[in-house]
């Protein structure tokens, strides 16, 4: 019962930190500029896999991600089972028709860190690159009302080897 406790708060402190980084509701303007300086050519393949550097607050890492060539930070989060998209960057590809969204889809129910259920519905994107290397095709990605973090969950992390931190050399390894 006290490791539930302890997943429960580590999730929440996680979550509520992620929404703080995240936070700014300047419009598109804030991925110009959370995004910049940021060239995927940086990611690398090496022997121990592919190095994509990342943006870390001292609790949390966020990967730039490419959905259908929006660039944009994901939170990585293994405690995740589905990947996520924040309301601001569902709206952002919705509007430039990056997105698929079948509005007669069945929202589906998840519970949540707090304990909470949210609806959520489920979207599709073409394509998902993390830095040159990886490319995905045909990504699930659910959308909550009011969501303001966009997630790399395990839909996303599980079809890889191996996916680790290496806070030595600040960059998401992984080992396809």
């Amino acid at each position: 019962m006290y490791n539930r406790y302890l997943v429960l708060g580590a999730f929440l402190f996680l979550f509520i930190i992620g929404l703080a980084y995240c936070s700014n509701n300047e419009g598109e303007e804030v991925y110009e500029e959370f995004y910049e300086g940021y060239d995927s050519s940086f990611a690398r393949a090496s022997e121990e896999g592919v190095e994509i550097p990342y943006k870390s607050d001292g609790h949390t890492v966020s990967i730039p991600v490419a959905i259908n060539n929006y660039k944009c930070y994901m939170l990585f989060d293994t405690g995740a089972s589905m990947s996520t998209l924040s309301e601001q960057d569902f709206l952002y590809l919705l509007r430039q028709r990056k997105i698929k969204f079948d509005k007669d889809e069945v929202s589906k129910t998840f519970s949540i860190a707090d304990g909470s259920t949210v609806k959520a519905y489920k979207v599709w994107a073409d394509e998902v690159v993390l830095g040159e290397e990886i490319h995905l095709s045909n990504v699930e990605f659910y959308v909550m009302k009011g969501a303001r973090t966009s997630l790399l969950g395990q839909n996303i992390i599980k079809q890889f080897h191996s996916a680790y931190i290496d806070r030595n050399n600040e960059v998401l390894r992984i080992i396809e």
